[in-house]
Formats: C-alpha cells, structure tokens, sequence
C-alpha cells in the first residue's frame, strides 16, 4: 500500500489553521495583562490624556475602565496617537491609508517659523480631573487666552497671538496636555519664541453632605370650649371651657448638599530654553468653584519675574 502523498495545498492549509488557533489563544491572555495593570496614559488627537486601565487593543478600537468603576468605555483606534501603558511599554496607532503615508512625509519637510528671543509664547494649560485624569481642553484655552490679555494690558513684550500659537503646535504635532515628552528646546523652535509659559490646572470634584438636628418645642395651645344648655325648665345655661394643650416638641433634620472643587494651579516660565520660574498655588479656601484657578494665576503671576497686578 502506497502512502499517501501530501500536496503543498494540504501543508499550507494545516499551516493556517495552526496559526489561527495560537492567535485565538493569545489574544485573552493580552487583554488580561492589561487589565491587571495600574493606570495607562491615551492620548489623543483632540489633546485629551486620560488615565485609565485598558482592557482591549484591538484592531479597530480599544476599551477602558476608569479606577473605581464597572463601566467599560470604548474609543476608536483612529483618534488615538497612542498609549503608554503602566509597565512602560507604548503602542502608537499608525494608518496604512494614503492619506497617513502623506502626512507622515511632510514631517520631514516641516519648516520652522522665524525664532525671535523677545517673543513671548504662552501655551495653553493642561486643565484636567485628578480623580480621573480626564483633559479638559477648552478650559485649557481659556487660561491660556487670560495669561495672555494680561501680558498685553500690563506690559510692553511682545506676545505671540494664542492662535498662532496653538496652529504652530498644531503644525509641530505638539501635544500640550503632555509636554513632559518634549524639550524645552525643541518648544522653542517649533513656536519661534524665546519665552514660552507653560502650566497646569489640576481641580479634584467633591460633595460634601451636611446633616443639622435640632428640636423645637411646641408652645402650650390655649382652647376655648364654649357650649350652651337648655334644661328641663328651658333654662339656657352657657358653659366656657378654657385649658391648655400641648403635644411636645419635634425633631427636625436638615441635609445640605454643596458641589465643591479643589483647584491646584501650576506655573512655569523658560527663557532660552532654561526654567527661570516653577511655583504651584493651592486655592486660599479649601471649598470653592471651578473657576478659582483665576485666582491662582493671579496670584503665579504678580510672584513671576513680570511682577504682574492683580488688576488689569
């Protein structure tokens, strides 16, 4: 008996399925790693970092917890830049579109502005939830486009427009919720400006429940009973009846509820692409609103090196 003759198509098949069953095998045990890990920092296109824990990397999206809840929130993989995950490892998501290809050539062909040592770069804040580590960009701007006012109204540098300023770092790729990963250096050169300001506001959300008890007595009531009675003999005889009621007193309990935030602000200024100032302001009361990073720089800035009034 002739044994049988195995063609290339049989070995190739068999090839695949082995290859199969060892992807199907794989892919649990990663989405395991990452949810035992500690928190992972995505970063995104739309300049948000957030701090989670990862769950699933998958082709096309990925899923994540927030510490301290069940719910699963998913994201597209195409508006993520990447994720640097708790053990130090990164993953950076790349499109093999024409599009993407473009892009990633014109890197290469990136023109810097013209650098000017005078001029004066204020980067948008890193505005953020420390519970969750949740960015909030537009809050960002709008500390960005304070610092800037008071630089106009109060003294004569030259300070760099904020929207020319976020379409340089736009150009340049800078993330500015994130610039731990950027040189000071190369800050300066993709914006052109000898000083760049750069900080973070940081606000924790709180509730605070007060519960009040207190008793009130009940005053003594005064009744008056009056009646008339006719007898037998059609006598009418008229009775009053005067005493005093009382139920006692009564417990009452008050619950008020406040929404508070924690505002911890942070200010950094560079000139040639040395640090010449770094200071952190708490909020002079414990209890306020998510406002009162005002305040705050208000206060960073008359201790900077620009001696800034509190008034504009």
């Amino acid at each position: 008996m002739k044994p049988i003759q195995r063609s290339k198509n049989f070995s190739l098949i068999m090839k695949k399925v082995k290859i199969n069953c060892l992807i199907c095998f794989l892919l649990p045990v990663g989405a395991k790693s990452f949810a035992q890990g500690g928190k992972d920092l995505i970063l995104t296109k739309d300049y948000q970092m957030i701090e989670a824990n990862v769950t699933l990397l998958g082709d096309t999206r990925i899923q994540y917890k927030f510490e301290g809840e069940e719910r699963i929130n998913e994201m597209m993989v195409e508006n993520i830049i990447k994720i640097k995950f708790s053990d130090g490892k990164e993953h950076v998501f790349k499109t093999a579109d024409k599009k993407e290809k473009q892009t990633i050539t014109e890197e290469y062909d990136y023109t810097f502005p013209p650098f000017d040592k005078d001029l004066v770069a204020i980067i948008p804040f890193n505005f953020y939830d420390e519970s969750t580590g949740k960015s909030i960009g537009k809050s960002g701007l709008e500390v960005q486009e304070y610092i800037e006012r008071k630089f106009i109204n109060q003294t004569n540098l030259k300070v760099l427009d904020a929207r020319e300023t976020n379409a340089r770092l736009m150009k340049a790729k800078v993330d500015y919720t994130n610039l731990d990963f950027y040189p000071i250096s190369e800050l300066s050169k993709y914006l052109g400006a000898g000083t760049i300001l750069t900080g973070s506001v940081r606000f924790i959300f709180e509730e605070e429940v007060f519960v009040n008890q207190y008793y009130i007595e009940n005053e003594p009531e005064i009744i008056v009973d009056e009646s008339l009675e006719i007898n037998e003999y059609g006598e009418i005889r008229h009775n009053t009846d005067i005493y005093e009621v009382s139920t006692g007193g009564d417990w009452y309990v008050d619950f008020d509820q406040y929404e508070t935030f924690q505002t911890r602000t942070t200010l950094r200024i560079y000139e040639d692409g040395k640090k010449i100032f770094d200071m952190e302001r708490d909020p002079l009361f414990k209890w306020g609103s998510q406002d009162d990073w005002e305040g705050n720089i208000q206060w960073l800035l008359m201790k900077s090196p620009y001696r800034l009034q509190r008034n504009d």
